[in-house]
């Protein structure tokens, strides 16, 4: 239509009409608005107000991120951690069970690990250690991956409102200079 139009009127007689509509459609939206200059103003002050607040979301969002990285490292020592517990724990208990007396009534004196001599009750200590350290590890990674899943969707709630604000922050300054676009001479052609 558009093509149609500028071949069968010429150049600046379509330029007359799209300028006649643009010039009908501002008065007709003048008409409905209450108060123009306030509306001005206001797309004015939302124009101010926005880089704030996209400067505040990028900042909790960058923060966001930081702690996920934070926890994703947790949750990979913390995952390390439990792997090199358990392998100890197997370790010093083939230890001790390679020193445990076969004679009856025969008991320990002292228990060699990891080339460190032990008393049992001593030993018995190094190995419960040993296991809290897995047990206390263990727990945290459920955990950490919990609090993952949560910064993940609330980074994920926050990219989406950084979009609608820069959208809106676009909108609101395509709207101000369209209200403010003056009012262009009405050429009366043939």
């Amino acid at each position: 239509a558009g093509a149609g139009a500028y071949a069968l009127m010429g150049k600046h007689r379509t330029e007359a009409v799209v300028n006649e509509l643009q010039d009908n459609l501002l008065e007709s939206i003048d008409k409905h608005l209450d108060n123009p200059s306030l509306m001005r103003s206001q797309l004015r002050d939302l124009e101010r107000e926005y880089p704030e607040r996209i400067a505040q979301v990028q900042s909790d969002l960058a923060e966001i991120r930081h702690e996920i990285r934070k926890l994703e490292q947790d949750v990979a020592v913390s995952e390390r951690v439990f792997v090199l517990a358990d392998q100890d724990l197997e370790r010093l208990g083939t230890q001790v069970a390679s020193q445990v007396p076969t004679k009856a009534g025969a008991q320990l004196v002292s228990v060699r690990l990891d080339g460190e001599v032990y008393t049992p009750d001593s030993a018995h200590t190094q190995l419960q250690r040993v296991r809290a350290t897995r047990s206390a590890y263990a727990g945290r990674v459920p955990d950490a991956r919990h609090d993952l899943g949560y910064l993940e969707k609330q980074a994920a709630r926050l990219e989406e409102l950084l979009t609608k604000l820069q959208g809106e922050l676009v909108s609101s300054i395509q709207g101000l200079r369209w209200v403010d676009k003056p009012k262009k001479l009405k050429i009366n052609t043939l």
